[in-house]
């Protein structure tokens, strides 16, 4: 399923307004953002088959590939998955899905921190993923861990 694209969306200035519209600070995920918090609650209604025509300029604009290779992505997801935590009309199944996505920015943070070279900003990252998601974020650096190990 395609996400949701801001330039193809209409919101009721009211929704956006009740949200508090935009926040600054969150780098390549302001849109998912927006859209996560204005889903949140209330109904929306994705259609399919409109759109908008992009084409591919890779010298006028980040693509999705090079965002989530940055650490600046990563710290933004952090922040918005725990910021959408505290909603109060986040049901229980939502709840445990941004958990698992909270882990795993941790855990993708943890990553880049140890082939940067910075072991103990990584075993941070993955700690505090295991504290969020123990049992999915245990079995994904097993994973990785095996992975690696294997392939040298």
């Amino acid at each position: 399923m395609q996400p949701p694209m801001l330039q193809a969306s209409v919101v009721r200035r009211a929704a956006a307004e009740d949200i508090g519209g935009f926040r600054q600070g969150l780098y390549s995920r302001d849109d998912t953002d927006f859209f996560f918090r204005i889903g949140i609650g209330r109904p929306i209604c994705a259609v399919n088959g409109i759109g908008t025509v992009m084409s591919d300029d890779a010298d006028q604009r980040l693509g999705e590939r090079s965002a989530r290779k940055s650490s600046n992505y990563w710290l933004a997801s952090e922040r918005m998955y725990r910021s959408l935590l505290g909603h109060p009309s986040l049901g229980p199944d939502d709840r445990r899905t941004v958990r698992r996505r909270l882990a795993g920015s941790h855990l993708r943070l943890a990553a880049m921190r140890w082939r940067e070279h910075h072991p103990r900003a990584a075993v941070t990252s993955a700690w505090r993923a295991f504290r969020i998601d123990a049992r999915n974020s245990a079995a994904a650096i097993v994973v990785s861990t095996r992975t690696r190990f294997t392939r040298h």
